[in-house]
């Protein structure tokens, strides 16, 4: 069970509250909005999800009308996931060769 209390004011950061656009402007994420046709689908099972376990009436809505509501949403992609991902993709190493790569394999899979 998840508990919730009230929040003191005091503790709201005013990034707390932001929009997508002033996140972007202080370089926390970039805003994409050239989803790929898995960004689609993921976002479209996420929606169907809460349609099916809550009755939701708003997925509901975005569900009839796909093609409306899709150009509406952005992919937000924290900057530094960004470069850790870039990192990751940079320093990979191209696996070694198999052992006897350079040997020729002829008729009936067999060496030659």
């Amino acid at each position: 069970m998840v508990e919730l209390e009230p929040i003191d004011p005091g503790d709201v950061s005013p990034f707390d509250q932001a929009s997508g656009d002033t996140l972007e402007r202080f370089n926390f994420v970039h805003l994409l909005h050239d989803m790929t046709k898995d960004d689609e689908l993921r976002l479209f099972r996420l929606i169907d999800n809460q349609r099916h376990y809550t009755g939701s009436e708003r997925a509901k809505a975005i569900l009839d009308d796909w093609k409306a509501y899709l150009p509406k949403f952005v992919k937000v992609m924290p900057i530094e996931y960004r470069r850790a991902l870039e990192n990751m993709k940079r320093l990979r190493v191209a696996p070694p060769p198999p052992e006897h790569a350079d040997i020729a394999i002829g008729v009936n899979g067999r060496a030659t």
